[in-house]
């Protein structure tokens, strides 16, 4: 509310009364403590607290809205359809031979032939669905989970001899902590805090671990090399 006295604008609360400008001893008027402000938090977090706080919330949140939001889910679908389309294609970057100054069309045919061997092929990467819906899901859990564990299989039992298997990230559980072998939520680091593996709940796994503090699980030990994981970083850990 306004009021207008002798050319003088005063702002009133909702019973009348004039508010007065509270004088501030902050060099920052963002970081004053006032009835402006109250709802806006005072404490921070690093990353990793932040991230180990809220992250099951988030992602159980998000998965809710991807099942039962109409409008979630249309923007899902059109998200698959632009980024992912028809699928990844193969496109030839060989350069130029020396002496004959012409591509190697041989070469050239047999990776061809090959990538199209490996995305038509069926195995346990594939979960009977076709390479491009596999493209389709990880795009699909890049926006709904935040990020995107592919396992890589090299010397798979193939004709390809490799593949690959998504994790749920379920599978890599954030409370799995232990100092003694420097695993911090489910990810193994090295002196300088740099990622070297990752656990993966699995009941093939050879290492167990007390989790959340009243049950034991067994994990998969995956070492960065096999192990591709999608996510933003937006702060330093």
């Amino acid at each position: 509310m306004l009021k207008i006295n002798n050319n003088k604008i005063t702002l009133l609360d909702r019973h009348g009364n004039p508010i007065k400008n509270a004088v501030s001893s902050e060099p920052y008027s963002g970081a004053r403590i006032d009835r402006l402000l109250e709802d806006l938090p005072i404490n921070d977090y690093s990353a990793a607290q932040s991230a180990y706080s809220g992250h099951e919330r988030l992602r159980a949140r998000a998965r809710h809205l991807e099942r039962n939001n109409d409008i979630v889910r249309r923007a899902l679908y059109l998200i698959e359809q632009n980024v992912i389309g028809t699928g990844v294609k193969f496109q030839s970057l060989a350069k130029k031979t020396l002496t004959g100054n012409k591509e190697d069309e041989n070469a050239i045919s047999q990776i061809g032939e090959a990538w199209e061997t490996f995305t038509r092929s069926r195995d346990i990467r594939l979960r009977y669905q076709s390479f491009r819906q596999s493209m389709k899901m990880i795009k699909r859990r890049r926006v709904v989970d935040g990020e995107v564990f592919i396992e890589l299989l090299p010397g798979f039992n193939n004709d390809c001899r490799f593949s690959f298997r998504l994790i749920d990230p379920v599978a890599v559980p954030i409370q799995l902590n232990d100092e003694s072998k420097n695993i911090y939520m489910g990810v193994e680091l090295d002196g300088d805090q740099v990622p070297v593996a990752y656990y993966v709940a699995d009941n093939k796994g050879e290492y167990t671990f007390k989790v959340g503090g009243y049950r034991h699980n067994k994990f998969r030990r995956v070492t960065v090399d096999n192990m591709l994981h999608y996510y933003n970083c937006e702060r330093p850990y």
